[in-house]
């Protein structure tokens, strides 16, 4: 208990809680601007029609980055993070991570009207869905990949099978053995 006492005596004396709360500050600028830029995109940007009406989690018709999300996050970020460094005065200061996230909601509908909602779908879900494998012949659900992939064109039962073989195959070379 004597350990413990002095080790917390010794942290606080070094300014550990100082150091927390300025880890703990950046950390909210990053969360206020990731929910800011989210709902935004939910609220604002589905109801003005610059994003599609429904929300597609198939990554088969996503692209890989979203500028709209990502750029409206980054621009809260940056402007909440010099708030909170005091480049726009004690007052900025005080209400940085508010100050992030009107960043986020100002921007995300912007980038979206600017962009024209271009990035939101990489193909209508009636593509993939006509498609075959180029394995098996059976239909591409929506776990397929991206053209720019190793396993364009596979149906997901095709693809787990092909891996399957590939680590097979390169165990053997490897000269690993199973027990």
């Amino acid at each position: 208990m004597v350990f413990n006492v002095a080790l917390a005596l010794l942290l606080m004396q070094l300014g550990i809680y100082r150091v927390i709360q300025n880890i703990l500050g950046l950390y909210a600028n990053f969360a206020v601007g990731w929910m800011g830029a989210l709902a935004a995109d939910l609220v604002i940007n589905k109801r003005l029609g610059l994003s599609p009406p429904g929300i597609e989690f198939k990554r088969a018709y996503l692209y890989d980055i979203n500028p709209v999300g990502v750029g409206a996050m980054g621009l809260s970020v940056l402007v909440s993070t010099l708030m909170s460094f005091g480049v726009f005065g004690p007052v900025a200061r005080a209400v940085a991570p508010f100050g992030g996230l009107i960043v986020a909601f100002v921007a995300a509908p912007a980038i979206a009207w600017a962009t024209k909602g271009r990035f939101y779908l990489a193909r209508p879900p009636e593509d993939v869905a006509a498609q075959s494998c180029i394995v098996c012949e059976g239909g591409l659900t929506g776990r397929t990949w991206p053209a720019a992939r190793p396993m364009a064109g596979r149906s997901a039962r095709s693809a787990v099978r092909w891996r399957r073989v590939a680590m097979i195959s390169a165990s053997r070379r490897e000269g690993w053995r199973r027990a």
